[in-house]
């Protein structure tokens, strides 16, 4: 366990206190702050739940430490800590520990969360995105790196999967930032990439008029194109997780693809009011989900074996094509390739999927055909 310096059974009673208190907490988060999230994980397993309600509330707190902290120099520092925590293996902070004991019981390597700390620490300067790339780098850091770590807490064995993790993270962090436009411009960030609106600056964009709010409308409209392109990509890779765990990924990769929506339907304004999917909303989403799921289930060898048959699909979704060696060696041998992914490569991934454009026939689990993007593209509820 990471609380030491204890005799063995007051070692045990502190640290099944302290992990009992972080797993409440990180509950009474997620209901409180991750709707989409709190409903979809009512169809995981008791422990692939329990797991991602943990993993949840180790992020939200990351993200509080940046967000509600009124000093930089202390959130750095707050950061700072948890960075040594995860390097050293231990910690005085309960909550921290919950997350080093969830690192080992899933085999977590540190890389990841600490990928994570870093694209957060980048929220505490003034954020001006100058273009894709950079705006793809951020969403991996931010959200692909959950999607990654999920991979284990799901105990996914495929490591073709994670490509597809890592595209439903950057998705949902794609989908967060076109939903909070104007709450992020009033914390100093903007990002929207300045190739879509200009030198704006984030002050610009929390009630934008005029010529300039519908350039932000029709960047945040850009943005969701590319989300859709995301989305179905993770959708494709779902039959790499546990069938137990299908039913709660494709829910909450819905509910939070019908944010977008939302904001689609009104053009791109994310001013007037927040985007929301009310309860009704939620209830038919999950019903069509779970039937496109069972309908999907008598196809399910013969995608395996197409897949099998056709590794240079997989390697496009992933956004390999263009690494090389690296992209070769991670899909060289499906059947003994290492389901440890550096964050080098994983970025690489991220960087090159924005490059995707399937065609209708590939789609699978009802998910709709991802609209028409530009030949080459130069954070969640």
């Amino acid at each position: 366990m990471t609380l030491v310096h204890l005799g063995s059974g007051a070692a045990d009673q502190a640290a099944g206190q302290a992990a009992s208190s972080a797993y409440q907490t990180a509950d009474s988060l997620l209901a409180q702050r991750g709707k989409s999230f709190h409903w979809a994980r009512r169809l995981l397993s008791a422990p692939h739940a329990e797991r991602a309600t943990r993993l949840y509330g180790f992020c939200r707190r990351i993200d509080d430490l940046v967000d509600e902290n009124t000093s930089a120099a202390a959130a750095h520092s707050a950061l700072a800590s948890v960075r040594q925590a995860l390097l050293c293996n231990c910690s005085g902070d309960g909550d921290w520990c919950d997350m080093l004991d969830l690192m080992h019981e899933s085999d977590i390597d540190p890389a990841i969360p600490l990928e994570l700390i870093r694209g957060v620490a980048g929220d505490l300067d003034t954020v001006c995105v100058a273009d894709m790339p950079e705006l793809l780098r951020y969403c991996y850091r931010v959200a692909g790196t959950v999607g990654q770590m999920m991979t284990a807490l799901l105990d996914v064995g495929a490591p073709e999967a994670t490509p597809h993790a890592i595209h439903l993270g950057i998705a949902m962090q794609l989908t967060n930032i076109c939903r909070d436009v104007r709450e992020d411009a009033a914390r100093g960030r903007r990002y929207l990439p300045a190739t879509l609106v200009g030198a704006l600056e984030p002050a610009s964009l929390v009630a934008p008029t005029g010529a300039t709010r519908a350039t932000a409308a029709k960047a945040v409209c850009t943005l969701l194109d590319l989300a859709e392109t995301y989305y179905a990509s993770a959708e494709r890779g779902l039959h790499h997780l546990p069938t137990g765990a299908r039913a709660g990924i494709l829910v909450a990769s819905r509910l939070y693809r019908e944010i977008g929506e939302v904001l689609r339907k009104r053009d791109g304004d994310c001013w007037s009011s927040r985007a929301v999917v009310g309860a009704a909303g939620k209830t038919v989403i999950t019903l069509r989900a779970l039937w496109d799921l069972r309908e999907s289930r008598d196809l399910r060898d013969l995608r395996d074996l197409r897949e099998l048959r056709d590794l240079g699909d997989v390697r496009d979704l992933g956004g390999l094509r263009d690494l090389g060696d690296s992209g070769d060696l991670l899909f060289a041998n499906k059947a003994t390739a290492s389901s440890r992914l550096t964050c080098s490569s994983a970025m690489a991934m991220a960087m090159t999927a924005g490059t995707l454009n399937r065609p209708s026939s590939a789609v699978s689990f009802g998910e709709r055909p991802p609209r028409q993007l530009s030949p080459r593209l130069d954070h969640a509820n």
